[in-house]
Protein backbone atom coordinates (compact mmCIF):
# COMPACT_ATOMS: atom_id res chain seq x y z
CA UNK A 1 0.00 0.00 0.00
CA UNK A 2 1.27 3.46 -0.92
CA UNK A 3 -0.23 6.49 0.80
CA UNK A 4 0.59 8.86 -2.05
CA UNK A 5 0.23 12.49 -1.07
CA UNK A 6 -3.21 12.01 0.47
CA UNK A 7 -1.71 11.44 3.92
CA UNK A 8 -1.21 14.82 5.64
CA UNK A 9 2.29 15.86 6.60
CA UNK A 10 1.12 16.08 10.22
CA UNK A 11 -1.36 13.73 11.95
CA UNK A 12 -2.34 13.29 15.59
CA UNK A 13 -2.32 9.48 15.78
CA UNK A 14 -1.71 6.83 13.12
CA UNK A 15 -2.26 3.07 13.09
CA UNK A 16 -0.46 0.83 10.58
CA UNK A 17 -2.01 -2.62 10.16
CA UNK A 18 -1.10 -4.06 6.77
CA UNK A 19 0.88 -7.34 6.48
CA UNK A 20 2.20 -6.20 3.10
CA UNK A 21 3.59 -2.97 4.51
CA UNK A 22 2.74 0.69 4.06
CA UNK A 23 4.80 3.13 2.04
CA UNK A 24 4.58 6.71 3.30
CA UNK A 25 5.22 8.83 0.24
CA UNK A 26 5.85 12.16 1.94
CA UNK A 27 7.57 12.90 5.25
CA UNK A 28 4.85 12.57 7.88
CA UNK A 29 5.00 13.61 11.53
CA UNK A 30 2.77 11.82 14.03
CA UNK A 31 1.96 14.09 16.98
CA UNK A 32 0.84 11.34 19.28
CA UNK A 33 1.28 7.61 18.85
CA UNK A 34 2.16 5.63 15.74
CA UNK A 35 0.83 2.09 16.25
CA UNK A 36 2.49 -0.45 13.99
CA UNK A 37 0.45 -3.62 14.37
CA UNK A 38 1.77 -5.54 11.35
CA UNK A 39 3.88 -5.22 8.25
CA UNK A 40 6.51 -2.57 7.75
CA UNK A 41 6.69 1.20 7.47
CA UNK A 42 8.51 2.70 4.54
CA UNK A 43 9.61 6.33 4.53
CA UNK A 44 10.65 8.36 1.48
CA UNK A 45 9.96 6.31 -1.64
CA UNK A 46 12.96 6.04 -3.94
CA UNK A 47 12.65 7.67 -7.38
CA UNK A 48 13.37 6.29 -10.85
CA UNK A 49 11.73 2.93 -10.34
CA UNK A 50 13.87 1.65 -7.48
CA UNK A 51 12.43 -1.56 -6.10
CA UNK A 52 13.40 -0.62 -2.54
CA UNK A 53 12.74 2.49 -0.56
CA UNK A 54 15.56 4.42 1.01
CA UNK A 55 14.31 3.63 4.53
CA UNK A 56 12.19 0.78 5.90
CA UNK A 57 11.23 0.27 9.55
CA UNK A 58 10.10 -3.27 10.31
CA UNK A 59 8.60 -4.55 13.56
CA UNK A 60 5.10 -5.56 14.64
CA UNK A 61 3.07 -5.18 17.78
CA UNK A 62 4.86 -2.05 19.02
CA UNK A 63 4.16 1.64 19.10
CA UNK A 64 6.26 4.64 18.12
CA UNK A 65 5.58 8.28 18.94
CA UNK A 66 6.29 11.48 17.00
CA UNK A 67 7.33 9.54 13.93
CA UNK A 68 8.92 11.24 10.94
CA UNK A 69 11.42 9.81 8.47
CA UNK A 70 13.04 11.19 5.35
CA UNK A 71 16.19 10.77 3.28
CA UNK A 72 17.99 13.09 0.93
CA UNK A 73 21.01 13.25 -1.28
CA UNK A 74 23.68 15.06 0.66
CA UNK A 75 27.14 15.01 -0.99
CA UNK A 76 29.94 14.86 1.55
CA UNK A 77 32.96 16.93 0.44
CA UNK A 78 35.28 14.92 2.70
CA UNK A 79 34.19 11.56 1.18
CA UNK A 80 33.85 10.19 4.72
CA UNK A 81 30.19 9.25 4.27
CA UNK A 82 28.04 8.13 1.36
CA UNK A 83 26.13 10.83 -0.47
CA UNK A 84 22.84 10.10 1.26
CA UNK A 85 21.70 10.79 4.78
CA UNK A 86 18.54 10.10 6.74
CA UNK A 87 16.54 12.08 9.27
CA UNK A 88 14.66 9.79 11.60
CA UNK A 89 12.71 11.25 14.51
CA UNK A 90 10.70 9.08 16.86
CA UNK A 91 10.50 7.52 20.30
CA UNK A 92 9.80 3.85 20.75
CA UNK A 93 9.72 1.32 23.55
CA UNK A 94 11.07 -1.66 21.61
CA UNK A 95 14.21 -2.38 19.52
CA UNK A 96 13.68 -1.92 15.80
CA UNK A 97 15.02 -3.36 12.54
CA UNK A 98 15.76 -0.54 10.10
CA UNK A 99 16.68 -1.15 6.45
CA UNK A 100 18.71 1.51 4.66
CA UNK A 101 18.92 1.62 0.88
CA UNK A 102 21.05 3.76 -1.43
CA UNK A 103 22.46 3.60 -4.94
CA UNK A 104 26.03 2.61 -5.83
CA UNK A 105 26.51 6.12 -7.26
CA UNK A 106 25.99 7.49 -3.76
CA UNK A 107 28.90 5.49 -2.30
CA UNK A 108 31.12 5.99 -5.38
CA UNK A 109 30.69 2.32 -6.32
CA UNK A 110 32.62 1.42 -3.19
CA UNK A 111 33.66 -2.21 -2.73
CA UNK A 112 32.40 -2.99 0.78
CA UNK A 113 34.27 -5.98 2.17
CA UNK A 114 36.00 -7.41 5.23
CA UNK A 115 38.74 -4.82 4.72
CA UNK A 116 36.34 -1.88 4.74
CA UNK A 117 33.55 -2.61 7.20
CA UNK A 118 30.45 -0.47 7.01
CA UNK A 119 29.24 1.58 9.96
CA UNK A 120 26.02 3.44 10.66
CA UNK A 121 26.35 6.73 12.48
CA UNK A 122 23.46 8.03 14.60
CA UNK A 123 24.77 11.49 15.42
CA UNK A 124 27.98 10.90 17.36
CA UNK A 125 27.22 7.23 18.00
CA UNK A 126 28.75 4.63 15.66
CA UNK A 127 27.49 1.10 15.09
CA UNK A 128 29.60 -1.31 13.07
CA UNK A 129 27.57 -3.37 10.63
CA UNK A 130 28.48 -7.07 10.59
CA UNK A 131 25.85 -8.36 8.20
CA UNK A 132 26.23 -9.44 4.56
CA UNK A 133 28.24 -7.08 2.37
CA UNK A 134 25.95 -4.75 0.35
CA UNK A 135 27.02 -5.80 -3.14
CA UNK A 136 23.77 -5.22 -5.05
CA UNK A 137 22.62 -1.97 -6.61
CA UNK A 138 20.72 -0.43 -4.95
CA UNK A 139 22.56 -1.25 -1.73
CA UNK A 140 20.52 -2.87 1.03
CA UNK A 141 21.53 -2.97 4.70
CA UNK A 142 19.27 -4.07 7.56
CA UNK A 143 20.42 -3.00 11.00
CA UNK A 144 19.00 -4.02 14.38
CA UNK A 145 18.85 -1.05 16.72
CA UNK A 146 18.72 -2.14 20.33
CA UNK A 147 19.42 1.26 21.88
CA UNK A 148 16.14 2.91 20.95
CA UNK A 149 17.30 6.27 22.30
CA UNK A 150 19.44 6.64 19.16
CA UNK A 151 16.46 6.56 16.83
CA UNK A 152 16.32 10.33 16.47
CA UNK A 153 18.60 12.64 14.55
CA UNK A 154 20.72 12.56 11.42
CA UNK A 155 21.86 9.15 10.26
CA UNK A 156 24.90 8.65 8.01
CA UNK A 157 26.73 5.63 6.61
CA UNK A 158 30.47 5.31 6.05
CA UNK A 159 33.53 3.20 6.78
CA UNK A 160 33.82 1.81 10.30
CA UNK A 161 37.47 2.91 10.48
CA UNK A 162 36.38 6.49 9.60
CA UNK A 163 38.45 6.33 6.42
CA UNK A 164 37.47 7.94 3.15
CA UNK A 165 35.68 6.25 0.28
CA UNK A 166 38.47 5.83 -2.29
CA UNK A 167 38.77 6.09 -6.05
CA UNK A 168 35.68 5.60 -8.19
CA UNK A 169 37.07 4.03 -11.37
CA UNK A 170 34.62 4.16 -14.28
CA UNK A 171 36.82 2.57 -16.98
CA UNK A 172 40.21 0.94 -17.58
CA UNK A 173 41.08 0.18 -21.22
CA UNK A 174 43.97 -0.77 -23.50
CA UNK A 175 44.37 0.30 -27.15
CA UNK A 176 47.06 -0.76 -29.64
CA UNK A 177 48.60 2.00 -31.74
CA UNK A 178 49.81 1.64 -35.34
CA UNK A 179 53.37 1.42 -34.02
CA UNK A 180 52.43 -1.43 -31.65
CA UNK A 181 52.65 0.67 -28.53
CA UNK A 182 49.93 -0.06 -25.99
CA UNK A 183 47.99 2.91 -24.64
CA UNK A 184 46.51 2.29 -21.21
CA UNK A 185 43.75 4.67 -20.19
CA UNK A 186 41.69 4.87 -17.03
CA UNK A 187 38.93 7.27 -16.05
CA UNK A 188 37.99 8.19 -12.48
CA UNK A 189 34.77 9.96 -11.54
CA UNK A 190 36.18 11.08 -8.19
CA UNK A 191 39.31 10.65 -6.09
CA UNK A 192 40.22 11.32 -2.50
CA UNK A 193 43.15 10.28 -0.30
CA UNK A 194 44.77 8.76 -3.40
CA UNK A 195 48.56 9.11 -3.75
CA UNK A 196 48.73 7.71 -7.27
CA UNK A 197 48.68 4.68 -9.54
CA UNK A 198 50.93 1.80 -10.59
CA UNK A 199 50.51 -0.57 -13.53
CA UNK A 200 51.30 -4.29 -13.82
CA UNK A 201 51.69 -6.47 -16.92
CA UNK A 202 51.74 -10.20 -17.53
CA UNK A 203 51.27 -12.65 -20.40
CA UNK A 204 48.94 -14.73 -18.27
CA UNK A 205 45.96 -13.90 -16.09
CA UNK A 206 48.04 -14.05 -12.91
CA UNK A 207 48.60 -10.92 -10.85
CA UNK A 208 51.06 -12.60 -8.47
CA UNK A 209 53.65 -13.11 -11.23
CA UNK A 210 52.95 -9.85 -13.07
CA UNK A 211 55.71 -7.29 -13.68
CA UNK A 212 55.28 -3.82 -12.20
CA UNK A 213 55.90 -1.20 -14.90
CA UNK A 214 58.45 1.50 -14.20
CA UNK A 215 55.91 4.26 -13.64
CA UNK A 216 54.10 6.00 -10.81
CA UNK A 217 51.30 8.32 -11.92
CA UNK A 218 50.28 10.90 -9.35
CA UNK A 219 46.57 11.29 -8.59
CA UNK A 220 44.76 14.62 -8.83
CA UNK A 221 42.32 14.00 -5.91
CA UNK A 222 39.33 15.83 -7.27
CA UNK A 223 35.58 15.27 -7.36
CA UNK A 224 35.63 15.90 -11.12
CA UNK A 225 36.20 13.26 -13.81
CA UNK A 226 39.87 12.66 -14.63
CA UNK A 227 41.36 10.78 -17.60
CA UNK A 228 44.82 9.23 -17.29
CA UNK A 229 46.95 7.86 -20.13
CA UNK A 230 50.13 5.76 -20.00
CA UNK A 231 52.03 4.32 -22.96
CA UNK A 232 53.63 0.89 -22.60
CA UNK A 233 56.49 0.85 -25.11
CA UNK A 234 58.18 -2.30 -23.79
CA UNK A 235 56.14 -4.96 -25.58
CA UNK A 236 58.25 -6.65 -28.26
CA UNK A 237 56.62 -10.05 -28.90
CA UNK A 238 53.34 -11.28 -30.33
CA UNK A 239 50.85 -12.44 -27.75
CA UNK A 240 48.10 -11.49 -25.35
CA UNK A 241 49.03 -9.14 -22.54
CA UNK A 242 47.15 -8.60 -19.28
CA UNK A 243 47.23 -5.37 -17.30
CA UNK A 244 46.25 -4.43 -13.76
CA UNK A 245 45.86 -0.95 -12.30
CA UNK A 246 46.67 -0.37 -8.64
CA UNK A 247 45.57 2.73 -6.76
CA UNK A 248 47.65 3.60 -3.68
CA UNK A 249 46.14 5.69 -0.89
CA UNK A 250 47.95 7.99 1.53
CA UNK A 251 46.75 5.90 4.48
CA UNK A 252 48.65 2.86 3.19
CA UNK A 253 45.70 1.00 1.69
CA UNK A 254 45.50 -0.01 -1.94
CA UNK A 255 43.21 -1.72 -4.44
CA UNK A 256 43.68 -3.49 -7.78
CA UNK A 257 41.51 -3.09 -10.88
CA UNK A 258 41.52 -5.47 -13.83
CA UNK A 259 42.80 -7.39 -15.50
CA UNK A 260 42.19 -6.09 -18.99
CA UNK A 261 43.79 -7.81 -21.96
CA UNK A 262 44.98 -6.91 -25.44
CA UNK A 263 46.47 -9.02 -28.25
CA UNK A 264 49.55 -7.76 -30.09
CA UNK A 265 50.64 -8.94 -33.57
CA UNK A 266 53.80 -7.54 -35.12
CA UNK A 267 53.21 -9.12 -38.54
CA UNK A 268 52.94 -6.51 -41.31
CA UNK A 269 49.63 -7.14 -43.05
CA UNK A 270 49.66 -4.03 -45.21
CA UNK A 271 49.35 -0.32 -44.64
CA UNK A 272 46.85 0.25 -41.87
CA UNK A 273 44.91 3.38 -41.15
CA UNK A 274 47.00 4.92 -38.41
CA UNK A 275 44.74 6.03 -35.57
CA UNK A 276 45.55 9.19 -33.70
CA UNK A 277 45.49 8.66 -29.95
CA UNK A 278 45.67 11.55 -27.53
CA UNK A 279 48.92 11.52 -25.60
CA UNK A 280 52.70 11.74 -25.84
CA UNK A 281 53.79 9.29 -28.52
CA UNK A 282 57.57 9.50 -28.17
CA UNK A 283 60.59 11.63 -27.37
CA UNK A 284 63.66 11.15 -29.58
CA UNK A 285 66.52 10.98 -28.95
CA UNK A 286 66.26 9.84 -25.35
CA UNK A 287 68.68 10.24 -23.58
CA UNK A 288 69.44 13.49 -25.37
CA UNK A 289 71.99 16.30 -25.62
CA UNK A 290 71.33 19.06 -26.41
CA UNK A 291 67.83 18.69 -27.91
CA UNK A 292 64.96 16.19 -28.02
CA UNK A 293 61.79 16.15 -30.14
CA UNK A 294 58.49 15.25 -28.47
CA UNK A 295 55.72 13.84 -30.64
CA UNK A 296 52.17 14.31 -29.34
CA UNK A 297 48.84 13.20 -30.76
CA UNK A 298 45.36 14.70 -30.45
CA UNK A 299 42.38 12.53 -31.32
CA UNK A 300 40.20 15.66 -31.26
CA UNK A 301 40.72 19.37 -30.91
CA UNK A 302 41.36 20.52 -27.35
CA UNK A 303 43.14 23.07 -25.22
CA UNK A 304 46.52 21.42 -24.73
CA UNK A 305 49.38 22.01 -22.32
CA UNK A 306 52.79 20.33 -22.45
CA UNK A 307 55.30 21.11 -19.73
CA UNK A 308 58.57 19.79 -18.29
CA UNK A 309 59.09 19.07 -14.58
CA UNK A 310 62.21 18.17 -12.65
CA UNK A 311 62.51 15.25 -10.22
CA UNK A 312 61.28 17.43 -7.36
CA UNK A 313 58.01 18.06 -9.21
CA UNK A 314 58.86 21.67 -10.02
CA UNK A 315 57.81 23.19 -13.34
CA UNK A 316 60.90 24.14 -15.35
CA UNK A 317 59.66 24.68 -18.91
CA UNK A 318 56.36 25.30 -20.70
CA UNK A 319 56.41 23.84 -24.21
CA UNK A 320 52.79 24.33 -25.26
CA UNK A 321 49.72 26.07 -23.88
CA UNK A 322 46.85 26.64 -26.27
CA UNK A 323 44.14 25.14 -28.43
CA UNK A 324 45.19 22.60 -31.06
CA UNK A 325 43.16 20.84 -33.71
CA UNK A 326 43.17 17.07 -34.15
CA UNK A 327 46.48 15.80 -35.46
CA UNK A 328 50.09 14.98 -34.66
CA UNK A 329 52.53 17.67 -33.52
CA UNK A 330 56.28 17.85 -32.91
CA UNK A 331 57.65 19.90 -30.03
CA UNK A 332 61.33 20.62 -29.45
CA UNK A 333 63.05 21.04 -26.10
CA UNK A 334 66.64 22.20 -25.82
CA UNK A 335 67.19 21.37 -22.16
CA UNK A 336 66.67 24.91 -20.86
CA UNK A 337 64.18 26.38 -18.40
CA UNK A 338 61.65 29.16 -18.99
CA UNK A 339 64.38 31.76 -18.41
CA UNK A 340 66.74 30.23 -20.95
CA UNK A 341 69.11 28.76 -18.35
CA UNK A 342 70.70 25.41 -19.21
CA UNK A 343 69.43 22.71 -16.86
CA UNK A 344 71.69 20.10 -15.24
CA UNK A 345 71.85 16.48 -16.31
CA UNK A 346 69.10 14.27 -14.93
CA UNK A 347 65.68 12.76 -15.48
CA UNK A 348 62.79 15.06 -16.36
CA UNK A 349 59.07 14.38 -16.67
CA UNK A 350 57.06 15.71 -19.60
CA UNK A 351 53.38 16.11 -18.79
CA UNK A 352 50.61 16.63 -21.32
CA UNK A 353 47.01 17.58 -20.59
CA UNK A 354 44.59 17.77 -23.50
CA UNK A 355 40.97 18.36 -22.56
CA UNK A 356 41.39 16.38 -19.35
CA UNK A 357 43.36 13.52 -20.94
CA UNK A 358 46.70 13.29 -19.14
CA UNK A 359 49.90 11.68 -20.44
CA UNK A 360 53.42 11.43 -19.00
CA UNK A 361 56.83 10.62 -20.48
CA UNK A 362 60.30 10.57 -18.90
CA UNK A 363 63.34 11.92 -20.70
CA UNK A 364 67.00 11.97 -19.65
CA UNK A 365 69.22 14.97 -20.26
CA UNK A 366 72.77 13.67 -20.43
CA UNK A 367 75.82 15.93 -20.83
Amino acid sequence: MVTGYFLPTTVNNLTINNPNGVAITNSTTVNGVLYQLSGSITGTIAPDGYESAYLVVAESGVSMQNFSASSSTSPDPTYTYIDRQWTFNTTTNTPKDVTFTWSSDEDYDFDWSETYKLAIFFGETKYTYNGPYPLSDPRLVTFSITDVSTLSGTIKIGRADAGTLPVELSSFTAVLSATNFIQLQWVTQSETNCAGYRLYRNQSDDLETATMLNAFIEATNTSQMQIYVYWDREVYEDGTYYYWLQNLDFDGTHAFHGPISITVTFENTGTPNIPIITGINSAFPNPFNPRTTIEIGLARGAHTTVAVYNQRGQLVRNLLNGYKEMGTYMLSWDGTDNNGRILPSGTYLIRMDAGGVKSHHKVVLMK
